[in-house]
C-alpha cells in the first residue's frame, strides 16, 4: 500500500507590530503617484493633442506610526520625478520648435478697412475675388499698382494680404 505525502499548507501572516498605545497593528504598504497633462499647442501641436506624465511609488511593510511621513516622502519624489521629466520633454519641444523656426500659432491680424475705403477698392477685390489663373492675379496686380497713389494705406495693406494669399494659393 502507497502511502500518502503529507502536505504542509503554510500561510504567510502579516506581521504584527505593537503601537504606541499598547494594541498590534499590521504593517501596511503604501503607494502614491502623481499625474500630468501637458497642452502641446504652446509647443508647435495641435489644440487639443496632450502629453501625459505619471509616477507612482510603493513602499512595502510600512509600520502604522511611520505611514505619514513614507506617505508624504513618496509624494514628494513622484511629484519630482514627474516634473523633471515635464522639464526635460518641454525643453525638448522647445529647441525642436527652435530649430525648425516654427513658431506657435497666432491668429494674425487682418488689416482693418473702413466701409467707405471697401466702397473705393470694391472692383479690385471682385477682381481678385473672380481671379481663376495666376496671369488673373498678376493682372490685378498691375491694377493695383496703377491705381497705388489714390488709395490709402490701409486699402493698400488689405489689397495686399489678398494678393499674397492668392498668389501662393496658385503658385
Amino acid at each position: 500500500m502507497a502511502r500518502k505525502k503529507k502536505s504542509k499548507i503554510e500561510v504567510a501572516t502579516p506581521e504584527v507590530v505593537k503601537t504606541e498605545n499598547g494594541l498590534s497593528s499590521y504593517k501596511q504598504d503604501v503607494t502614491r503617484s502623481y499625474s500630468r497633462k501637458l497642452n502641446l499647442k504652446d509647443y508647435g501641436g495641435n489644440q487639443f493633442e496632450t502629453a501625459d506624465f505619471f509616477g507612482s511609488r510603493t513602499a512595502r511593510e510600512v509600520p502604522p506610526e511611520e505611514v505619514a511621513a513614507i506617505s508624504q516622502a513618496l509624494y514628494d519624489m513622484v511629484v519630482n520625478d514627474v516634473e523633471t521629466s515635464v522639464k526635460k520633454f518641454t525643453d525638448l519641444l522647445t529647441e525642436r520648435v527652435s530649430e525648425a523656426n516654427v513658431k506657435p500659432e497666432k491668429e494674425e491680424k487682418k488689416p482693418r478697412i473702413t466701409k467707405q475705403e471697401m466702397v473705393g477698392i470694391k472692383d479690385i477685390v471682385q477682381d481678385l475675388l473672380n481671379a481663376k489663373t495666376k496671369d488673373d492675379v498678376l493682372s490685378v496686380g498691375e491694377k493695383i499698382k496703377a491705381k497705388s497713389e489714390s488709395l490709402t494705406e490701409s486699402q493698400i495693406k488689405y489689397l495686399r494680404e489678398i494678393y499674397k494669399d492668392l498668389l501662393q494659393k496658385y503658385i
